[in-house]
């Protein structure tokens, strides 16, 4: 069952983010544009997401000023350039299938049993 919590999509390209927003949608999952100017908003409301997916070439700030954030981050990585590493990101290099990006979000999405 799809989240009822926003996924967050940051990205460099706005084509990106929406080719992101319709693959979410029609699996049911509800997205919502962040631009590097919220991203401070964002994670200090972090807990209102079930994830943010932060493209590369947008990303806002250090890995450092990632950790501590309760939503997860999905975090699209240039797989043309060098092995990226952010502290606690699933890290999913492009060009990438959608289906992987999709994986990972339904994961997210499935309650935790205690």
């Amino acid at each position: 069952m799809p989240a009822v919590k926003p996924i967050a999509i940051l990205a460099a390209d706005h084509a990106l983010g929406q080719s992101l927003a319709f693959a979410l949608a029609a699996e049911g999952f509800v997205s919502e544009f962040i631009s590097d100017q919220d991203w401070h908003w964002a994670a200090q409301d972090n807990q209102r997401f079930l994830c943010f997916i932060i493209d590369e070439q947008a990303l806002p700030v250090t890995s450092i000023e990632m950790i501590g954030l309760a939503a997860p981050i999905i975090l699209l990585a240039d797989g043309l350039g060098s092995h990226v590493d952010v502290a606690g990101a699933r890290v999913i290099y492009k060009p990438s299938q959608g289906s992987d990006i999709l994986a990972v979000v339904r994961a997210l999405s499935i309650p935790a049993h205690a």
